[in-house]
């Protein structure tokens, strides 16, 4: 792994599934560390020692890991880049293999990363397609993407829920397609579980808590609205059947207050992801538009040089040409006649190339 990053994971409670996590890890040659909270109330701490992972216990200032685990953390990395993922969540090989050299590209101090919600629904793996969480990147969609690898000195630490733990300036960066990271919170953990760390954040902030709700409790939502996809899980197969699942439990109520909140925290949501879709199709018009323009323009090129050659077979204007521009000038000519796919512009650089080359044998 190159030294320029290290994979960053503050834990707790997650002793049920944390080894099988690490052995992941180890699987593809990574050893991440563990900052382990304190406050846990299982064998999360004596399944990391048992098994030689790289462990330090951290207490933080409150009770979510943005209180003081991410930034301390990154600090004890002890490399330029973290790149913070937590315990129920896991990377692609791609990801990792580009992290490995972002530093060489880098003009800024954070990377955005996709990221897949995975789901157990009919015996198989799925992740969701949730429409507010496709972001439109200026090129592309991304898909939930989370600000998770970043200069560990350039970022200044804070500790709101809901957030990366760190505040940074747009413009920002994205990964490339492929490095993305999965995320199985709602594998490991029942809905009560689910349900009572809403509730946990809600206390800090019942807006941030409930619009991400969604994420944690799609038995609230509309299934089909997930449009639900398998594709680029194949690599995680391993790991997510190893993951224990939790006992089915009964059903649960929200009161009257968290219903309307959901309601319009998910509606809210819904608009600003309809808004930013319809900015996102205002652009792609507007690149089909050029990219149409760039082809009449080409058109009309082949046509105006065909025309030339035409009424010029023997490429008078090369003798003009001086010597050392011959041979670029015939090359260009047969790559035109390529990339127009023009039979008459690919024979006038055929006989300009055979031009050069008797000018310069004379």
């Amino acid at each position: 792994m190159d030294p320029a990053y290290r994979v960053v994971i503050p834990t707790r409670d997650s002793a049920a599934w944390i080894g099988q996590v690490h052995e992941a890890y180890r699987r593809i040659g990574v050893e991440p560390l563990y900052i382990v909270d304190t406050r846990s109330s299982d064998s999360t701490s004596e399944v990391l020692r048992s098994l030689k992972a790289d462990s330090i216990p951290f207490t933080p200032q409150g009770d979510i890991v943005e209180a003081g685990m991410i930034e301390f953390g990154a600090k004890a990395a002890g490399t330029e880049w973290a790149l913070r993922l937590d315990d129920d969540e896991f990377p692609s090989r791609q990801l990792l293999e580009w992290a490995a050299t972002v530093e060489l590209r880098s003009k800024g101090p954070v990377w955005c990363i996709a990221r897949k919600d995975v789901y157990s629904r009919d015996g198989r793996f799925v992740y969701s397609q949730w429409p507010p969480r496709l972001v439109w990147i200026g090129d592309r969609f991304s898909l939930n993407p989370q600000e998770r690898l970043f200069r560990v000195d350039t970022v200044r630490y804070t500790n709101i829920v809901h957030s990366a733990g760190f505040e940074t300036l747009p413009p920002y960066q994205h990964a490339p397609e492929g490095c993305l990271f999965i995320h199985f919170n709602n594998i490991v953990r029942s809905v009560g579980q689910r349900l009572a760390k809403v509730r946990k954040y809600a206390l800090l902030n019942e807006t941030l808590a409930w619009r991400y709700a969604d994420e944690c409790l799609t038995e609230l939502t509309d299934s089909t609205i997930h449009s639900f996809a398998s594709d680029g899980l194949d690599e995680f197969a391993e790991l997510l059947e190893s993951l224990p699942s939790p006992r089915l439990q009964g059903g649960f109520e929200l009161t009257e207050r968290e219903r309307a909140l959901f309601s319009q925290e998910m509606l809210g949501w819904f608009s600003e992801s309809s808004r930013s879709m319809q900015e996102a199709m205002r652009h792609m018009q507007e690149a089909i538009g050029q990219m149409r323009e760039t082809a009449r323009l080409l058109e009309e090129t082949k046509l105006h040089l065909e025309e030339v050659i035409r009424n010029e077979r023997e490429v008078f204007w090369l003798r003009f040409v001086p010597q050392p521009l011959m041979r670029p000038a015939a090359e260009a000519l047969l790559s035109l006649g390529r990339s127009l796919n023009s039979r008459a512009i690919s024979e006038a650089g055929a006989r300009a190339w055979n031009f050069q080359k008797e000018r310069a044998a004379g």
